[in-house]
């Protein structure tokens, strides 16, 4: 498993996190998505290589930046509660 770390310069509302969601919804290599809007940040917990995952992200305009792939354990227990809420 890898961890890979975007900043992402345009992200600063749960639209763009929407839009990064729906846009990576269909990676089977997308194992779990951290969204810290504030800081403008996204981690990507995945499998195999980025190179596909930063492509898809960067064709959605955001100014984003990947900053470092490093390999890492997937959190255990998935704590939602700080994540985006539905209305």
């Amino acid at each position: 498993m890898k961890k890979s770390t975007f900043h992402i310069n345009k992200m600063d509302c749960p639209s763009e996190e929407q839009m990064i969601r729906m846009k990576l919804e269909g990676f089977e290599e997308v194992k779990q998505l951290f969204f810290d809007i504030s800081n403008r940040k996204l981690g990507v917990y995945h499998t195999g290589d980025v190179e596909k995952i930063h492509r898809a992200i960067g064709e959605l305009q955001l100014n984003d930046k990947l900053e470092n792939t490093q390999d890492s354990e997937m959190p255990l227990a998935a704590d939602d509660s700080h994540q985006r809420k539905m209305l």
